[in-house]
């Protein structure tokens, strides 16, 4: 299992439990509750949202640097033939 997943698994069950801790030691009227849990999920989806986009940035990150790895290397082969042959 990846680091992330692992990390978005703790913080879904710190979110519950943290959920349930506060309508144990802070009972609220049950709308005010059900509101409470669906700004932290809303919040818990956000973060899923952000983890996804910037993981999806770094892995298109390194394809665009290894494209250009490859783009310098054929430069530079270029540039040593056409030195080599004039």
């Amino acid at each position: 299992m990846k680091n992330s997943s692992k990390v978005l698994i703790a913080l879904a069950a710190g979110v519950a439990a943290g959920s349930a801790l506060g309508v144990a030691f802070a009972p609220q009227k049950g709308s005010e509750t059900r509101k409470k849990w669906k700004d932290d999920l809303k919040k818990l989806k956000n973060y899923q949202n952000g983890q996804c986009k910037k993981e999806k940035l770094i892995r298109v990150k390194s394809k665009l640097e290894n494209v250009l790895q490859k783009i310098n290397s054929k430069i530079e082969a270029y540039e040593h033939e056409k030195t080599t042959v004039a």
